[in-house]
């Protein structure tokens, strides 16, 4: 798929109620969308997005990729081992990499410091880069 790191068919378990479907799954960027069918190798009508998160929690049981964020789980069923296996790392690579991006960005922030002794709190823009404070 043009723009599309990895493209691969899965069976898509029912988030509650429901039954699994097959999805056509395309890697993009730091996104996973599936759509209900493909055409020349690309996702046709677009049924949704998982957006892969810092805090991702990534395993593989079986041919069973899962993935669980703090708003919600997936259960994608490959249609075998290796397929699973390399959307698995492709996907580690990606949380990894917005992790330390994360990690590494400087905290810029509005915050109320408080009087020294006597005196009134005042609200005040501070960045915080390694170990450093300024306001």
């Amino acid at each position: 798929a043009e723009g599309a790191v990895l493209a691969a068919w899965f069976t898509k378990a029912a988030e509650r109620i429901g039954k699994a479907r097959r999805r056509f799954f395309e890697l993009r960027g730091n996104e996973i969308s599936y759509f209900e069918d493909a055409q020349n190798g690309r996702g046709v009508r677009k049924k949704g997005v998982i957006n892969i998160a810092p805090s991702m929690a990534i395993c593989v049981v079986s041919r069973e990729l899962r993935l669980s964020s703090p708003e919600r789980s997936w259960v994608l069923i490959a249609e075998d081992d290796n397929t699973c296996s390399v959307w698995q790392a492709a996907i580690m690579k990606i949380a990894d990499k917005r992790a330390d991006k994360i990690k590494n960005a400087p905290l810029k922030e509005w915050l109320t410091k408080a009087a020294e002794g006597v005196g009134q709190a005042h609200r005040r823009f501070f960045v915080c880069e390694g170990t450093w404070v300024k306001y």
